[in-house]
């Protein structure tokens, strides 16, 4: 039934870009190239992660679980982010809702510039808390065995992830390269704790993942924990190498021309 809802979703997503993006202007900023590559390859990541056969993996082994919460943390989110959608999507929807959303989202942004800092503050601790509360034995555990619950921890992880590199694209485009930093270092804290305590860790964590011995139950959350704390963290220092550069080309282009020594006498 999810796989079904899943498909459906994905359908509605796409149709809805597609339409978005013929009503576009001209020459308009959301059509250029960079951006629709980013988000086709966001959209591909995401669904991959959520759909078959590698949501059937994660039912079995550990280690695939952790990699879906690495593509839906670190990969999707980014790539998402950077295409820069919204303004497509609502070009795409119903013409008697394109004006409510607007407004929602002006309000969005008006939100987001008044709180600066406490804002990225904020979604770096609701990240961090959705991370560690999914992870803990009972939830984890209950939500490999029952599917509505996967999908529900699952949509968390990109929703607030989402949310979290919004911050750090918002403050990339302010020249607040503080709190983009911040961000990225604060995300990498927590995916390097969980995934060193996984990886390091002599006990099973979790039930849901018993073997025929325990020795294979420990190896399979060991490599889960390598994938979360090594893969983890090389996505978020792309992003973050990715992040710096479009500060530095944007600090470029807001900063005078200087006159070259010499040039002028």
């Amino acid at each position: 039934m999810l796989d079904v809802l899943l498909a459906a979703a994905a359908v509605a997503l796409l149709a809805t870009y597609a339409r978005g993006y013929a009503a576009l202007p001209v020459g308009a900023v959301e059509a250029r190239r960079e951006r629709v590559l980013a988000f086709a390859g966001g959209f591909a990541v995401t669904l991959v992660a959520l759909a078959s056969p590698f949501e059937h993996a994660a039912d079995t082994s550990l280690a695939a679980h952790m990699a879906q919460h690495v593509l839906l943390l670190v990969v999707a989110p980014p790539l998402l982010v950077a295409s820069r959608p919204t303004r497509v999507l609502v070009r795409g929807l119903p013409e008697r809702w394109q004006a409510r959303c607007r407004a929602l989202q002006r309000r969005v942004g008006s939100w987001a510039r008044q709180g600066g800092g406490a804002t990225a503050v904020a979604a770096v601790i609701v990240q961090t808390a959705v991370i560690a509360i999914w992870h803990l034995p009972g939830p984890f555990d209950a939500a490999v065995h029952n599917s509505a619950l996967h999908a529900l921890e699952h949509l968390s992880f990109l929703a607030t992830s989402l949310v979290l590199w919004s911050v750090i694209a918002w403050s990339v485009a302010r020249g607040r390269a503080a709190v983009s930093i911040f961000c990225v270092f604060a995300a990498g804290l927590a995916c390097t704790a969980l995934g060193a305590a996984l990886a390091l860790s002599s006990t099973q964590w979790y039930g849901a993942y018993s073997y025929a011995s325990a020795s294979a139950a420990l190896a399979d959350q060991q490599l889960g924990g390598m994938i979360m704390w090594g893969f983890g963290n090389l996505a978020l220092v792309v992003a973050g190498a990715v992040m710096v550069g479009a500060w530095l080309f944007g600090l470029e282009r807001r900063t005078p021309s200087r006159v070259h020594a010499g040039s002028v006498e």
